[in-house]
């Protein structure tokens, strides 16, 4: 009889195990079919997994942190995207070859890289198509931090001796990877700041377990429960908000830390702020102007049109370069203005601008450059104005 119950015992046992393998590849596979019904941070978490946080598609460098692999090209496919990347001789995102003179140089992380769209489509590359008598060089890396831009500027964009440099500036970005960056200089620079941003420091050899992990970190099925428990414990509001062209994911709480952070008292706030003084401070000793292209979040130009409070990111920024005399171009009115009018210009779940919105960029900077080109000494720009 103790048999034949161990036996039922097993054989329940077994089948519930089958049972429950056979919903899990079901759920997987409808999540992988549908996978905007994952929560946010699975999604990201997949994308971060898709390129490797970028460091496979980046190269380890002792001083610039790290620089993109020369004549490449990348496909890129997310939840909401699917772009095409190319890049040039020094691994940047241009044609080849670089003009011996630039006049504007650009700098920045993945907002001004143009991360989503394809090289035609990004606001620099349409900048470039704008202003047909200037000549324009994009010194962007994914996830770059503030205090590589000089460094780009001073290895490959001064030499240039561009009139303006234009440094896109994205505070969640710049907030969290500023003091990342004086954390790998403080270690040693062990490996290339791409792998120490993506993993940190690496403390032991993986073993078996972490490899176990690893592959269940790659389920969406296992992501969905993740996300669905932590929201269980910690709920997030989320906005799923409906437009003429699409929808759009606006989650409030997104970067309550970082707003933290965003304030003039902070270090992180100080940190970069000092080095976009130290920036603007090599840029005019090279002759050149500057300007601080300003990138709101989807939560800065949304929320206020919901009757919500936004966080507080691009505000101090806005301040403190006023007070220093920092010329800037704030986006967030513009966005603002066209989401009103029902424009959609992110995309659905990830926080970058789509197509509509680089182009939008493109139009406001252009007007921009056009009637300051003479403060900027681009009089290729004004002389094709007055054409």
């Amino acid at each position: 009889m103790a048999d034949l119950l161990s036996r039922r015992w097993w054989r329940l046992l077994a089948g519930s195990v089958l049972l429950g393998l056979a919903l899990l590849a079901v759920a997987e596979g409808l999540l992988r079919a549908y996978p905007r019904h994952l929560p946010t941070d699975a999604i990201r978490r997949i994308a971060l997994d898709a390129r490797g946080e970028d460091g496979p598609r980046l190269l380890a460098h002792d001083y610039l942190g790290f620089v993109g692999p020369p004549h490449a090209e990348y496909r890129q496919e997310g939840v909401d995207h699917d772009f095409v990347y190319t890049t040039d001789e020094h691994g940047f995102r241009n044609a080849s070859p670089w003009p011996e003179q630039a006049d504007i140089v650009v700098l920045g992380d993945s907002q001004a890289f143009g991360f989503g769209v394809d090289d035609d489509e990004h606001w620099v590359s349409l900048v470039d198509d704008a202003l047909p008598g200037a000549r324009l060089v994009n010194l962007a890396l994914l996830g770059a931090a503030p205090q590589q831009y000089a460094r780009f500027h001073e290895v490959f964009g001064a030499s240039l001796r561009p009139k303006l440099v234009i440094v896109a500036l994205f505070p969640p970005n710049a907030l969290y990877a500023g003091p990342l960056f004086e954390e790998w200089q403080a270690a040693g620079k062990p490996d290339g700041f791409n792998m120490w941003r993506a993993f940190g420091p690496r403390t032991s050899e993986a073993g078996p377990l972490d490899a176990i992990k690893s592959v269940l970190a790659q389920s969406y099925a296992i992501l969905f429960l993740h996300g669905w428990l932590k929201n269980l414990q910690d709920p997030v509001r989320v906005h799923h908000l409906a437009l003429a062209e699409g929808r759009v994911r606006i989650i409030p709480e997104r970067y309550a830390d970082i707003e933290l952070r965003a304030q003039p008292g902070h270090p992180d706030f100080r940190l970069v702020m000092s080095a976009l003084t130290r920036l603007q401070e090599q840029v005019l000793a090279h002759g050149s102007e500057m300007l601080v292209l300003l990138f709101p979040t989807k939560e800065e130009v949304h929320l206020p049109l919901l009757g919500e409070a936004a966080p507080a990111l691009l505000a101090p920024f806005v301040a403190e370069l006023a007070r220093r005399d920092v010329p800037y171009l704030d986006l967030t009115l513009p966005f603002r203005q066209q989401a009103e009018q029902g424009r959609l210009l992110f995309l659905e779940v990830d926080l970058h601008p789509n197509p509509e919105g680089y182009r939008l960029i493109a139009e406001v900077l252009v007007d921009h450059l056009q009637r300051h080109a003479t403060d900027y000494g681009l009089t290729e720009i004004e002389q094709a104005r007055r054409r």
